[in-house]
């Protein structure tokens, strides 16, 4: 995303807006910023501990209210807003900072499969190579782990983990979980987000969302296995050292193909349906 027009890199885009933020605290702070003939930039700023505390507090207030604006205009005006980054977890104690009322939904995903869906479809993400299955399941690790750790940390009434298999295989069963975490009343709309895509009122997505083929169906069964086969072999052997959070997470990394459980009826259903669709 990126934040203002320019014609720099995304580095340079979030370090320009970083510094806005940082000028805005300064100026509300009484703190003028001025420029120098022979020394560039200086500032004076004031050295008082309370001054310091109101600083951050400042600082965190600009965060906060630029983030807010970001999520409400992705969508509709709605009573409560949701923002889908896996990422943000990663901060998960400093955004309960800035939003007390926050709650998490942490999707646990089996990471050969998350692995295998970022190089299927060619998602960029900062640091991963997208040519090694090794490379990438190791920053998975690294990062499954720092989100794990947030979710202990905020605790049980602030983040729910949700293994992404069990909700395919028996949705009704982790939807009400999610809506009673949530504090929203059950509805039999949820079980058929299919109807709602691109619907007033409705789940709208985005043109350059890269799962957007899968969203548009029923639940289904077909993203599950599809790593299988599909993960060198030597990555294979070494998995349970390069992701050592499958376990953590329940998986077993020298399990191919995985035994995630047994689909309620429903799901089988909409995924013979959609397997006869195809022939």
């Amino acid at each position: 995303m990126t934040f203002l027009p320019s014609r720099t890199s995304r580095k340079g885009t979030v370090l320009c807006f970083i510094a806005l933020l940082f000028l805005f605290a300064l100026y509300q702070l009484g703190i003028i910023c001025g420029s120098g003939k022979d020394q560039g930039t200086t500032m004076m700023v004031a050295r008082e501990t309370n001054n310091i505390a109101t600083f951050y507090q400042v600082m965190d207030s600009a965060v906060a209210a630029f983030c807010l604006e970001v999520i409400a205009r992705h969508g509709e005006p709605a009573p409560r807003l949701c923002n889908k980054d896996p990422l943000t977890l990663k901060m998960g104690s400093y955004m309960l900072d800035l939003f007390p009322n926050a709650k998490f939904l942490f999707m646990v995903r089996d990471g050969r499969a998350t692995v295998h869906s970022i190089i299927s479809r060619k998602v960029t993400i900062t640091g991963f190579d997208l040519t090694s299955y090794r490379q990438c399941l190791t920053k998975w690790n690294h990062a499954i782990s720092q989100m794990h750790s947030q979710c202990k940390e905020v605790g049980s009434d602030r983040c729910l983990m949700v293994p992404y298999e069990q909700l395919v295989l028996h949705p009704r069963e982790w939807l009400k979980k999610i809506l009673n975490f949530l504090d929203l009343p059950w509805s039999e709309s949820v079980l058929h987000h299919e109807e709602y895509i691109n619907k007033p009122g409705g789940v709208p997505l985005s043109k350059v969302e890269r799962s957007s083929d899968q969203v548009i169906k029923p639940i289904n069964l077909e993203a599950l296995t599809k790593w299988v086969d599909n993960i060198p072999e030597d990555v294979v052997r070494d998995m349970a050292e390069i992701a050592p959070m499958l376990s953590v997470l329940g998986y077993d990394p020298y399990a191919n193909p995985p035994e995630y459980g047994t689909p309620d009826s429903v799901v089988s259903d909409n995924t013979r349906s959609l397997q006869n669709q195809s022939h």
